[in-house]
């Protein structure tokens, strides 16, 4: 992946210092490292994927020989999900902590819970967002802020988060797709059709794009003293 117009010294932003590319096991799309400066780690990831989470964390344990990570900047703009994968990747974060909920309509609720396997990266987080970041990445997103594992910059998620949905035969032979059992975060709060607010609304603006700037990255930085 090119280095991103925003990180340049053009932008505002000092020299990246290192890039990576990680092709995904599904498709073509490509997990992006960056190494910026203050020795703090940019990484893109489109989509939970198989296999992305592992991709993610060797980005993040491998970065330039010599640099020591003080930070780390997760974007998840554009993010169209995935599933299993959110629970290993928060597993870098904090183990065993349920971080998603599905309830049926009488109430009783099953946690999903954050993987316990993965070794802790005990790094700060500020993870971008915007409203295409929907599905696993609106899970993802709130259990960062209801778990207060990092700091959420960009704009509101999506809201695309319902249960697994099912198949009902009609007396017409037609059948209806519903979801029997909804999600709630974390805290029990109903992501679906409302989305996962930012700790720092930063929408990306006409005049950003045609600048080459970055505000979301911009304010990631700061927030980790980069």
């Amino acid at each position: 992946m090119s280095t991103d117009p925003a990180l340049r010294q053009g932008g505002g932003f000092a020299a990246t210092h290192l890039q990576k590319s990680c092709r995904a096991q599904a498709g073509n799309t490509p997990v992006s490292a960056q190494l910026l400066s203050g020795d703090i780690a940019y990484v893109q990831l489109p989509g939970f994927f198989p296999g992305a989470a592992d991709q993610v964390l060797q980005a993040i344990t491998n970065p330039a020989k010599g640099a020591r990570l003080r930070g780390l900047i997760l974007d998840l703009r554009g993010n169209g999900g995935g599933d299993p994968e959110v629970s290993r990747l928060l597993g870098a974060f904090t183990h065993g902590a349920a971080y998603v909920y599905l309830c049926d309509v009488h109430g009783s609720c099953a946690a999903t819970y954050t993987d316990t396997d993965v070794p802790l990266l005990h790094l700060p987080l500020v993870v971008l967002t915007d409203r295409n970041c929907v599905s696993a990445c609106d899970a993802f997103s709130g259990a960062v802020k209801d778990l207060r594992l990092g700091t959420l910059v960009g704009t509101r998620t999506g809201g695309i988060l319902s249960g697994p949905a099912a198949a009902y035969l009609l007396d017409d032979a037609s059948l209806i797709i519903l979801p029997p059992m909804y999600a709630s975060g974390a805290d029990h709060e109903i992501i679906d059709g409302i989305g996962v607010a930012p700790d720092y609304y930063l929408p990306l603006t006409a005049q950003d794009l045609s600048t080459g700037h970055d505000p979301g990255i911009a304010k990631a930085l700061t927030l980790l003293g980069g």
